[in-house]
């Protein structure tokens, strides 16, 4: 407790000098409450503050209903917490928002209220209890959903046929690709770096045991478990358990910390399903950033251009942010179906690669409905085309165009989609909600802006063409001389630094010193910990003269190897599926395991 008292008056501090009023108050007021009600007052009832905040942001004054956890002042609707900072937002008597509230104070409100929301920190089991049970609500919700484009209230014909019709303007070359990619075996199976269903990991995966029936028409065991035709008939083959649909494994349903409010529920797929959706979701990855019509406009692995949207549009408004609420969870099979119905291939082998089945953290086994959960590697890609194929309709619906393909072409251009990010034109938002719902999907009211000036997307919060995004406190400080953390906690004192909050920056920094000892200066592309500077200064503690750099000596990171012997079949599989590019025989004998290393001292270069 005293080392986030201690971080929160650090940071209470800088907001009083960069906004110019006193916060002693707000600190009296914070630390009461937490030791009242504990870390959820910092972690879930501060962040609902931050909530009603940027929703009176999106409304544009301070409405009757919100900040009910905090006490309001008698003289309006403004809440005593922080008031002297949210009173230069908000007028103190009407709670309207003013015609030049200051950016400084709307960043301190949600950088104060947001800290502490994504600590790494395990949920009470109750909330665990509830993330499962509202998993499986969902997957029955799904369950229900063939009928819905016929609701008479969302068109005057045939919904689905419009979503089936675009659908078909839009992939049909992404189908042709798979086929062709196919046909021509350029569709190479990887195994993920993430723990598989029945617990094998390593260089264990490749010596693959078990293989689905359903798997044989795009991946046969003969082409993609095996290295090579000579180990056809051989013990190797045999040793591979053939599964059938109603023995195949079920994917294994875990939580995994997310926020204290409630926690990440994911399904780790079986090794064999892993593998070939790996190739899959290679292929679609690749395939969708490169080639219209999705290339620029459904990104995987840059959100820089989301983020640049929702910077300009929060200063000329052009474009609202949605944020989908359980997305990947409220894709269901039939939506999926119908959106890549002209491509029966790709659609086949989406079908053939999706498990079908889950193992629930009681044991029990149930059906999934919904198409893949987070986990399955075909999650982000399937979904993002089915949100991206949803978000076009309702750009035509909006515009009472015919989906023709030169209005189709047209509509492309005002969609973006990062996961379940999207950034849609705002005078056409309202229609293409109502079309995504209408095919069973949820839109977060409260994290997608259209009508103030605050934007939210991919990491970019933005407010008046300004970023207003907080930095997170991702590990709790310990006391004593452990390592635990100190890479996390390290990160968060140079974002700090970086982003202005010197004040804070400069304590954590010397929490972290006092228990690890002190640390240099480096640059940001330095493997070793240290502090960064905006004139990108490092420190320089000896010349190497084998390798021809400066050297200084600070903690590092070095993964863990364990001992993974990986012989026969297995090693050439891999050997092949590396491309030949494996430098030694330590692969072959060794193996990392996710977030597994060691952080020791020793000599790296500082830039």
């Amino acid at each position: 407790m005293k080392s986030l008292t201690w971080l929160l008056s650090c940071m209470l501090t800088d907001v009083s000098v960069r906004c110019g009023t006193d916060t002693q108050r707000d600190y009296i007021r914070i630390v009461a409450r937490y030791k009242h009600e504990g870390l959820s007052f910092l972690t879930i009832t501060l962040p609902t503050f931050a909530r009603d905040f940027e929703r009176s942001l999106e409304e544009g004054s301070i409405g009757s209903q919100r900040f009910f956890s905090f006490r309001k002042g008698t003289d309006g609707p403004l809440p005593l917490l922080l008031r002297g900072v949210v009173s230069q937002v908000f007028d103190i008597g009407s709670g309207r928002l003013l015609d030049n509230p200051s950016i400084e104070a709307i960043l301190s409100v949600r950088q104060v209220c947001l800290m502490f929301k994504k600590v790494n920190i395990a949920c009470s089991q109750r909330r665990v209890d509830d993330a499962i049970a509202k998993y499986i609500e969902c997957d029955e919700d799904v369950a229900t959903l063939p009928d819905y484009a016929h609701e008479a209230s969302v068109a005057s014909w045939s919904l689905d046929h419009e979503v089936g019709s675009v659908g078909a303007y839009l992939w049909h070359s992404l189908g042709t690709r798979f086929a062709n990619a196919w046909r021509a075996n350029r569709i190479v199976p990887r195994h993920g770096p993430g723990a598989t269903s029945e617990r094998i990991s390593g260089n264990r995966k490749y010596a693959l045991r078990s293989w689905h029936t359903r798997l044989q028409v795009f991946f046969p065991l003969d082409q993609f478990a095996l290295p090579n035709a000579d180990w056809c008939g051989t013990e190797a083959e045999e040793s591979i358990h053939i599964l059938e649909p109603g023995a195949e494994t079920p994917v294994r349903v875990v939580t995994v910390p997310k926020t204290l409010k409630t926690p990440r529920v994911i399904a780790i797929e079986p090794v064999c399903m892993q593998y070939t959706q790996q190739a899959l979701s290679e292929f679609m990855m690749d395939s969708l950033e490169r080639y219209w019509p999705s290339k620029g406009h459904v990104n995987f692995r840059d959100q820089s251009i989301n983020q640049q949207l929702a910077l300009k549009s929060s200063k000329d408004g052009s474009y609202a942010t949605l944020d989908l609420s359980e997305a990947s969870d409220r894709v269901s099979v039939p939506l999926v179906k119908l959106v890549f119905k002209a491509c029966p291939d790709l659609l086949e082998a989406f079908l053939d690669t999706r498990s079908t089945t889950a193992q629930m953290p009681d044991g029990s086994i149930r059906t999934i409905k919904k198409f893949a959960s987070m986990g399955s590697a075909l999650c982000f890609p399937v979904e993002a085309c089915v949100f991206f194929t949803l978000a076009v309709v309702g750009r035509l619906r909006a515009l009472n165009l015919p989906a023709i393909p030169s209005n189709i072409k047209k509509c492309v251009e005002g969609v973006y989609v990062y996961g379940d990010d999207i950034i849609v034109p705002k005078d056409e938002v309202k229609t293409i909600i109502r079309h995504l719902e209408a095919f069973g999907l949820k839109v977060n009211a409260d994290k997608s802006f259209w009508t103030g000036k605050f934007r939210e997307s991919c990491g970019m919060d933005a407010y008046d063409g300004e970023r207003v995004t907080p930095i997170y406190l991702r590990e709790l400080p310990r006391d004593g001389r452990s390592k635990d953390g100190i890479v996390s906690l390290v990160s968060f004192a140079n974002q700090l630094y970086k982003n202005g909050w010197w004040h804070t920056a400069r304590g954590v920094r010397h929490v972290i010193e006092d228990r690890v000892g002190p640390l240099p200066h480096v640059s940001e592309t330095s493997p070793g910990l240290g502090w960064h500077s905006y004139l990108g200064s490092y420190s320089a503690e000896r010349w190497d003269e084998k390798t021809q750099v400066f050297k200084v000596k600070t903690y590092a990171l070095r993964p863990i190897e364990h001992d993974d012997p990986l012989h026969g079949h297995g090693a050439l599989l891999k050997f092949f599926l590396s491309r030949g590019k494996t430098e030694g025989k330590s692969d072959f004998h060794k193996s990392v395991r996710r977030g597994d290393v060691h952080v020791n001292r020793r000599w790296v270069r500082p830039y």
